[in-house]
């Protein structure tokens, strides 16, 4: 009352931090402001502001500033006594570091939550960094780890108690339902997202259930649409409508998936002007980013206006590069586990840093000369015993191809020959590529020796695509396809001709058809739309119609052809 007679306004209240955390999920960009101006007052130390921005600007897909605060959350002296706070910021440094592609920095987080979480005997954070620890594996093209990481943390949270059981859980069910969905096992997915609705109607709103809600939506209707649910599908499109995560960035890129299975192609590129013009102002390297640039580009594709499309397909092209040359990933791709590496890394750091404090400058360039030396002697003699071995091995190889007798145990010693062989066989080849006219040339009659090794990368080739089950994934195409070849994309076209497609659509469906047959065989109870689908051919007709023109009868003939046999 006095400082209202006097004229002077009440300074405003500083919100509960609760409060603030809330604000974090739902007014992100607000928040951020609030947490600025308050670093200077003494209600909050620093290191609960930085935990509320970092959560802020992970809401806002800004997965590197969100790393940034975090670390500077992590790094306080402070935070190690608030034992919630210290588990959440882990969750966060996991999470978003995964999200930024700084993969080394997630396995190393990972690893100490993990020690954290194991000593404080916390199952949530445990369940978190499992998920997480998922996804790191699944970035690095371990599917099966990946699984087995999320699969142990649904286990784990499920037994675990406390008031944020059902929001963790819930999380944990929508990381499996993303991997099942990316790997076209839609039933799966589906039967998974039941469990989680169930799971979902034990959130309170305090615990972003808005957020939980409109993620589930998005899948759910997406799932529908797939599995031939219609109504299903326009209740849960509608469900989502309803939430606030629906105007959002994240609810506009979440969406569109259904929208693309929809052919709402307009829709698709309303949500992602948006979100691109937004994403231009932040730091480009984000995994949600480049998703988004795949669906405008599928989406302009199909309205038939290819200029736009090749555009974004090379801004597309461009980040993807810039994530695969960064240091930290080639690193840890070159087949070690990220998560055991840390503590070798460590250790041989320790190691060299003892060797160079020991060692005189003198010593040390004498020792190294004399280790390059015998390196070199060792080296080129082995090199040429290889190379001898390699010789012999070509002549029985060539033999075979040229006689067209690839037998399955020729197929299965070229595909585990490994990357050396192949990186001498390239260096022997180059040479005479650039003499006939450059990668786009084909081998003339006087270069049998170039003709072979082409018929080797197509076997290397072929062997992977049949064994990987590549042409399931339509993620790829034809730049991935001459990538894993190892040759340019010309050269590639020309290889496939060599190896009897006559393009890469050709060639893919062939093995498509190729493995609906076994899908017969293992499945015939099955109905030819589910086979369709199962072998990379959704379309029933175009079904039909490649089946018939690959093995001169209808699959349903085929099947009931079979059935009698058997």
């Amino acid at each position: 009352m006095i400082l209202l007679w006097a004229g002077v306004s009440p300074a405003p209240a500083v919100p509960a931090f609760s409060e603030l955390r809330q604000m974090a999920s739902f007014s992100p960009k607000e928040v951020l402001v609030l947490a600025d101006s308050l670093y200077d007052e003494v209600a909050y130390p620093h290191y609960k502001l930085d935990y509320i921005k970092a959560c802020a600007y992970f809401r806002l897909s800004m997965f590197t500033q969100a790393l940034h605060t975090a670390e500077h959350a992590y790094n306080s002296v402070e935070i190690k006594s608030d034992s919630l706070l210290y588990s959440r910021i882990f969750m966060i440094l996991a999470e978003a570091s995964v999200f930024s592609y700084s993969i080394e920095k997630a396995a190393r987080y990972i690893q100490k939550g993990k020690a954290y979480a194991t000593a404080s005997g916390n199952d949530m954070l445990m369940g978190n960094l499992m998920n997480a620890e998922g996804y790191l594996y699944r970035r690095l093209g371990l599917p099966r780890k990946a699984y087995e990481c999320t699969l142990g943390a649904v286990n784990l949270l499920n037994e675990a108690e406390g008031e944020e059981r059902a929001f963790h859980l819930s999380r944990a069910y929508g990381f499996l339902m993303r991997y099942y969905i990316s790997d076209r096992k839609f039933q799966e997915a589906w039967q998974t997202g039941l469990i989680r609705n169930q799971v979902i109607g034990g959130l309170k709103p305090l615990h972003g259930l808005d957020n939980q809600c409109g993620y589930q939506f998005c899948k759910m209707a997406y799932l529908a649409c797939m599995l031939g649910k219609e109504e299903e599908a326009v209740s849960y499109y509608n469900k989502y409508l309803q939430t606030n995560f629906s105007k959002t960035y994240v609810g506009q890129l979440e969406i569109n998936d259904y929208l693309l299975a929809r052919k709402d192609y307009s829709g698709v590129l309303s949500n992602a002007k948006a979100y691109i013009q937004e994403m231009d102002r932040r730091d480009t390297l984000n995994i949600s980013y480049v998703r988004l640039l795949q669906q405008a580009c599928t989406a302009y594709e199909a309205m038939g206006n290819y200029h736009a499309a090749y555009k974004l397909a090379k801004r597309r092209l461009a980040i993807q590069l810039s994530m695969r040359t960064n240091n930290e990933r080639n690193y840890l791709m070159g087949g070690m586990n990220p998560l055991e590496e840390i503590d070798d890394k460590k250790k041989l750091a320790q190691m060299e840093a003892d060797l160079h404090a020991q060692q005189r400058f003198l010593l040390l360039l004498v020792v190294l000369a004399g280790v390059l030396f015998c390196f070199l002697i060792v080296f080129f003699t082995v090199n040429r015993m290889l190379y001898r071995k390699t010789r012999k091995m070509d002549e029985m190889l060539r033999r075979q191809i040229l006689q067209h007798e690839r037998e399955p145990v020729v197929a299965e010693i070229i595909a585990e020959s490994g990357k050396e062989k192949l990186e001498i066989d390239r260096k022997e080849t180059e040479p005479a590529a650039g003499e006939a006219g450059g990668s786009d040339a084909g081998p003339s009659d006087n270069e049998e020796e170039s003709v072979y090794q082409g018929k080797y990368l197509f076997s290397v080739f072929d062997t992977r695509v049949r064994r990987e089950k590549l042409y399931l994934n339509y993620a790829l195409g034809r730049d991935d396809f001459a990538r894993i070849m190892g040759v340019d994309k010309n050269r590639f076209a020309y290889l496939l001709k060599e190896g009897g497609a006559v393009n890469l659509t050709t060639y893919m469906n062939g093995l498509r058809l190729e493995y609906s047959l076994e899908l017969f065989k293992k499945h015939p109870d099955w109905p030819v739309s589910k086979i369709a689908e199962q072998s990379g051919i959704p379309n029933l007709s175009t079904f039909y119609r490649l089946f018939k023109e690959k093995y001169g009868t209808s699959p349903n003939f085929f099947r009931n052809q079979f059935q009698e046999q058997e």
